[in-house]
C-alpha cells in the first residue's frame, strides 16, 4: 500500500478528503489485537483464531478473530433474550436517549468510522462516507420515530455481508434495540472491524450488557444455527452471495419476522436518453464502484436493439479507462474486490463468457495487484437468451448488455431478473417512464441518476423490528 505520509504530503483532495486521510492514518495504525465474539456481554473465546487482513494490501492485518464453536449462535440467543426481558420495559424516552448520545459520538467520529469502512472492504473514500453518512441519517430516524412505534419484540438476528459494511447492517441493528429488542450480530467475517467499532462506541454510551452480541463466523455455520433457534422473533439480512441467498429458503413459522436488504441485480433500463454519454457515465459508476460489490451495485443494463450500439460504443472507453488501484489514492474509481476467493471466482466466471466480453475482465497481477485482490472490471455483450448472468447476481464486477426489442420486453427482464433493493431507468421519455415506475418491481426506483445515490439501509427502519 502507498505510504500514507506520502500521500498526505501531495494529497490535492478536498478539505472533507484531507480529513479522512487523517483518520485512516490513524486507524492504520491501530493495535493489533485478538477480538472475541461478545455473548452477554462477556469476551467469548474458542482457541481456534483466524486473520483478517484488508483487501487493498493484505500486509494489513486488522487482528486475530475466534471461530466459534457449534453452539455459540444458541448461546447468544439464550443471553439476548435474557436482556431483552429488562430491556423492553425501560421507558422509550430512555432507550432513545441513550441512542441519541450514540448518534452524537458517531457524528464525532465520521471520520473515523469511515477510514475503518474503506481500509476493511476497499470501498473508495466517497463511497465509505457515504455509508457511514447513511448510518447516521438511520440513527437519526430512529430517535425521532423510536417512541411513536409500538408491538411485539424479542430477538433479532442482524446477518450481513460486505456489500454494505456498517449503514445496512448496524443500522438495522439500532432500529431494532431502539424499540426495545435485544440482537444477536453476524457481520461479515470478512469486514467484522465496522461492527466491532459500533460494538465499543454502544459499551461507551452505557448499552445493558446483552443487547447487543457479536458473533464473527468465517465457516457460516452460525447463520443456520440461529435460523433454527426457536427463540428467535426475527431475523434481517443484508448483502449479498451464498449465506444470505439461503435465507430466503429458511424454514420459518408465521411468528418470525424476516427484513430482507439483500443485494441483487439493480438492473437500469437505457432508453432515449438526453444524452448516451451521459447515460453510459451513470451506468459504468453504477456497475463498478466498490468493484460492483456496492448494495445497489448493477450487474445488467437492458437496452433496445436500436440502442445497443450506441450504449456499447459510449461503456467501452469507460470501462476501459477506469482507474483501479488504491481506493484511497486521489482519482481512483475501483478499488480492490473484497478476497481472493472473490478474485479467484472472477477470473473463472469471465472465462466462461470470454467470447462475450468486450472491454477488461483481467487479473491485475502488478502494482497494487501484487499486494491486494485487484480485478480489471468486465462489460459483457451479446450472451445467448436465459444465460445466467442475465438473471442471476454474481456479486462481482461486471456488467452484462441485455438487448431487448421494445419497453415491455426491458420491464419483463427486470422484473424476472434476481430480486434486489434497486431498479433504474435513464430516459427522457416520459410516457415509458410512467410504465417502469408503474410496473418495475424493486423496494427503491431510480431515474437518471446511478445507483450509487442509493444509500443502504433502506429497510432499517423502526416499524420493521416490531410484530
Amino acid at each position: 500500500m502507498s505510504d500514507t505520509r506520502t500521500i498526505m504530503e501531495r494529497y490535492e483532495g478536498t478539505e472533507e478528503e484531507r480529513k479522512f486521510m487523517g483518520a485512516f492514518n490513524t486507524v492504520l495504525h491501530i493495535d493489533k489485537k485478538d477480538y472475541t465474539n461478545f455473548i452477554g456481554g462477556l469476551m467469548v473465546a474458542s482457541g481456534n483464531e483466524y486473520s483478517v487482513s484488508s483487501p487493498i494490501d493484505t500486509s494489513i492485518i486488522f487482528g486475530t478473530f475466534q471461530d466459534p464453536e457449534p453452539g455459540t449462535a444458541d448461546r447468544a440467543v439464550d443471553a439476548a433474550a435474557r436482556a431483552h426481558a429488562e430491556w423492553s420495559k425501560e421507558k422509550p424516552s430512555e432507550r432513545v436517549a441513550l441512542f441519541e448520545r450514540f448518534l452524537d459520538r458517531l457524528t464525532r467520529q465520521r471520520y473515523r468510522f469511515a477510514a475503518i469502512a474503506c481500509l476493511s472492504t476497499g470501498m473508495t473514500i466517497k463511497d465509505s462516507l457515504n455509508d457511514v453518512d447513511a448510518f447516521i441519517k438511520i440513527v437519526e430516524n430512529a430517535c425521532a420515530d423510536a417512541s411513536g412505534v409500538k408491538g411485539r419484540t424479542g430477538v433479532w438476528a442482524i446477518i450481513s455481508e460486505h456489500a454494505s459494511p456498517l449503514a445496512a447492517p448496524a443500522g438495522m441493528a439500532v432500529c431494532a434495540m431502539i424499540v426495545g429488542n435485544a440482537v444477536v450480530a453476524l457481520p461479515s467475517a470478512r469486514v467484522p472491524m465496522p461492527m466491532y467499532f459500533v460494538h465499543d462506541l454502544l459499551n461507551q454510551v452505557g448499552l445493558p450488557a446483552g443487547v447487543f452480541n457479536l458473533i464473527v463466523d468465517p465457516r457460516g455455520g452460525m447463520a443456520t444455527e440461529i435460523t433454527n433457534n426457536p427463540g428467535l422473533a426475527g431475523v434481517a439480512a443484508a448483502g449479498g452471495g451464498e449465506r444470505l441467498e439461503d435465507l430466503m429458503f429458511m424454514a420459518s413459522d408465521d411468528e418470525l419476522l424476516f427484513v430482507n436488504e439483500i443485494k441483487g441485480m439493480n438492473p437500469i433500463f437505457v432508453y432515449r436518453p438526453e444524452d448516451m454519454g451521459e447515460a453510459a457515465a451513470m451506468v459504468a459508476e453504477s456497475a463498478f464502484s466498490y468493484a460492483g460489490q456496492h448494495h445497489a451495485a448493477t450487474s445488467m443494463v437492458v437496452v433496445t436493439q436500436a440502442e445497443r450500439k450506441a450504449l456499447v460504443d459510449a461503456l467501452i472507453p469507460l470501462v476501459k479507462g477506469l482507474s483501479v488501484g488504491d481506493p484511497v489514492e486521489p482519482g481512483v474509481k475501483c478499488g480492490p474486490v473484497i478476497s481472493a476467493a472473490m478474485a479467484d471466482e472472477f477470473e473463472k466466471v469471465c472465462d466462461g463468457v470470454r467470447d462475450y466480453i468486450v472491454a477488461g475482465g483481467t487479473r491485475i497481477t502488478t502494482g497494487m495487484g501484487e499486494y491486494g485482490h485487484y480485478v480489471r472490471p468486465a462489460l459483457v455483450d451479446g450472451l445467448p437468451d436465459g444465460h445466467p448472468m442475465n438473471e442471476m447476481d454474481s456479486c462481482l464486477p461486471i456488467l452484462s448488455v441485455r438487448v431487448v426489442h421494445d419497453v415491455d420486453e426491458a420491464l419483463e427482464a427486470i422484473n424476472d431478473c434476481e430480486y434486489g433493493t434497486t431498479s433504474g431507468m435513464i430516459s427522457k421519455d416520459a410516457k415509458a417512464l410512467g410504465k417502469f415506475r408503474e410496473e418495475a418491481d424493486a423496494e427503491v426506483l431510480f431515474v437518471n441518476r446511478p445507483s450509487t445515490e442509493i444509500r443502504a439501509g433502506v429497510r432499517a427502519r423502526v416499524g420493521n423490528f416490531v410484530g
